[in-house]
Parts: C-alpha cells; sequence; structure tokens
C-alpha cells in the first residue's frame, strides 16, 4: 500500500499543500491528471476539476518540470527519445511485419483442375498405396483384381507461391488466404519499434505490435491535443495532422 496523504487542508494561496505536492509526484507517472488526482487524495467526483486547476498553476507544473529532468538524469531517457519512439510506432506499416497473401490453391494449376501436390508428396502417397496394396494381396491373393493404379489426381508440381489461376473451377481465382511474416532480423527501425514478439497459440504463431493507440495517446499529451480540442471543439487527430502539414510533414516536437 502507498504511503497515506494526509487530508487537505487549507492554505494561503499560492502555497502548495502535501495533496497538491503528491498530484505533481503522481502526474508524471502517466500524465492522467484525473487519475493522478485521484491517487494523490482527491475525491473522485471532483478529480476531474481538480486536476485540471492543478496543472493551470506554474508552481505544479514547476515541480512535474524538475521531477521529468530528474528521471531523465537517471534513466538517461529523455522525452524527446520516448516521443520519437511513440512517433515510430504510430508511423509504421504493420505491412512491415506480416502481410496476408493471396495464392494459387490446389486446384488452381492441376491436371484438369485436379487436386494437384508437390512431387514429395506425390512419391510418399504412392509408396503407402503401394504398401498397402502389397500387405493386402499377401493376405488374400484374389484382393489384387480390386486394386486401380494410383490415383495421380492433379498431378505433381504444386507450388504454393503461384497466383491463383484465373480460370480456376474449383477458387474461382481467388486462391487461398495465408499470412506470412517478415524476418524479424531484416526488419526496418520503424517496424521493430512495432514489433512486439511473437506467440505461440494452438492455431500457430501470432505476431504481437506495439498499440498504436497508445502511441497516439503519447503524442496527444505531448502536443496538449487534448486541451485545445476541448477548446476548439474539434477533432484531435485533426489536431495532430494540422500541426504535422505545418511543419512540412515533420514530426512536431517541443523545445527540451
Amino acid at each position: 500500500m502507498g504511503k497515506a496523504v494526509k487530508p487537505e487542508t487549507k492554505d494561503k494561496i499560492g502555497a502548495l499543500t502535501d495533496m497538491a505536492r503528491r498530484f505533481a509526484q503522481e502526474y508524471t507517472i502517466d500524465f492522467n491528471a484525473t487519475a493522478a488526482a485521484i491517487r494523490a487524495g482527491y475525491s473522485e467526483k471532483n478529480a476531474p476539476s481538480q486536476g485540471c486547476k492543478l496543472l493551470g498553476r506554474p508552481d505544479i507544473l514547476e515541480l512535474v518540470q524538475k521531477r521529468m529532468q530528474r528521471i531523465e538524469k537517471s534513466t538517461q531517457i529523455t522525452s524527446e527519445r520516448v516521443l520519437q519512439e511513440a512517433w515510430g510506432v504510430l508511423t509504421a506499416d504493420v505491412n512491415d511485419l506480416v502481410e496476408f497473401r493471396r495464392r494459387c490453391c490446389r486446384h488452381c494449376y492441376g491436371i484438369d483442375f485436379g487436386y494437384q501436390r508437390t512431387v514429395s508428396e506425390i512419391s510418399r502417397e504412392r509408396a503407402a498405396y503401394e504398401l498397402d496394396k502389397r500387405k493386402a494381396i499377401a493376405k488374400d491373393p484374389t484382393v489384387a483384381d480390386t486394386y486401380e493404379d494410383f490415383d495421380e489426381k492433379g498431378g505433381p508440381g504444386y507450388d504454393a507461391r503461384k497466383a491463383p489461376n484465373p480460370e480456376c473451377n474449383e477458387c474461382w481465382g481467388d486462391g487461398v488466404g495465408d499470412a506470412f511474416f517478415k524476418a524479424t532480423a531484416n526488419l526496418t527501425p520503424a517496424a521493430r519499434a512495432l514489433y512486439a514478439g511473437v506467440k505461440q497459440t494452438k492455431e500457430g504463431f501470432q505476431m504481437l505490435t506495439i498499440d498504436k493507440m497508445a502511441a497516439m495517446e503519447k503524442l496527444f499529451k505531448h502536443l496538449n491535443l487534448y486541451q485545445k480540442e476541448i477548446e476548439a471543439q474539434t477533432n484531435p487527430l485533426t489536431q495532430l495532422l494540422g500541426a504535422i502539414a505545418a511543419r512540412g510533414g515533420k514530426l512536431p516536437i517541443k523545445p527540451q
């Protein structure tokens, strides 16, 4: 449990109370004014207004800035570096990590659009068929005439890398869908920022990515777009795009 916070007491105008100081400390954790106010001891009902009010005080902002400077010094992580990381996540193309491809189905290039197998597949199945046939005849020679030649169906040569055949009467040219993961050792810096690992599930492997909305949240807070949105009654994404356009497409970072 955290350290108990003393109840807010009336103080002279401009002076910092214990709860106000605690708010400044809590705010640097997640930059959520309402949550910071609640953790500092303010009631949930008044937390939104109190958080907004406290952030408007220069002495509170000074405390926040000093604490951030201490954090940056001790961790060697600057706000600009974190912001650049968030920008990389937000602008990364997920296609640099994984692609959804359409490839030919098993019938696309088979003889008479029959089911096609690779050379190794058809060799294994032919061998299994002949073995089963010999065992059956050894037990009962009369069944020899019941066995027909091995069915090659659409023949050998299946290649999953081929595009769908538009004339295929099985998939009608749509082929089959297939997810393809890029080799993580060769990822671009932007894709590496978005990549969060691979998880093995019952269905196979799942590519994990960093939450783009969380990265956008960081940018909105850094650019103070939420407050601007309230004041201007505009969409914060519009504000962000406008800020980027005003700088020739470059990431708008405030001077440190």
